[in-house]
């Protein structure tokens, strides 16, 4: 990869949604300790793709494949999907968190009613869950775009 890639906003965007909405939605859940977690969640992929950007090394894609691999299958299959999804349309979710197998689970925070609590907090969830599906895609898209240039320019 010797020309530096650019960034597709796009990617971007949907990575930072992604961090955003699990932010939001573990803050809600769980309450003010996940703050630093979650800058470290929201810094991760953004200081990946900056380092692409700025060195372009198979290390640097790498990163960015692990990050956002990791997001994904963590917060987007494994809490959003199998949690919030599987929830949301009837079938029998899979949770890892204490509670969550709760018809109404209880939060940190709260908007006045329980029922406004279950609807921001399953749906959030399942923002985080729709939102990294969108960056597991443009990631294996723009992966796909860096090796074709890799071999191309390699011919």
């Amino acid at each position: 990869m010797n020309k530096l890639p650019h960034i597709p906003t796009a990617l971007l965007l949907s990575t930072t949604l992604t961090t955003v909405m699990v932010t939001i939605h573990h803050v809600f859940r769980l309450g003010p300790e996940f703050l630093a977690p979650a800058a470290v969640l929201i810094a991760a992929p953004l200081v990946t793709m900056r380092w692409l950007s700025t060195r372009g090394s198979r290390s640097a894609l790498s990163s960015l494949v692990f990050v956002n691999g990791f997001i994904f299958v963590w917060f987007g299959l494994v809490d959003g999907i199998f949690d919030h999804v599987f929830k949301a349309i009837g079938l029998e979710n899979m949770t890892l968190l204490p509670g969550g197998e709760a018809d109404m689970v209880e939060t940190y925070y709260s908007l006045g009613s329980q029922g406004a609590n279950a609807a921001f907090y399953e749906g959030t969830g399942l923002i985080q869950a729709l939102a990294s599906l969108a960056m597991l895609y443009l990631t294996y898209r723009f992966v796909q775009q860096q090796w074709r240039s890799a071999h191309a320019l390699a011919l």
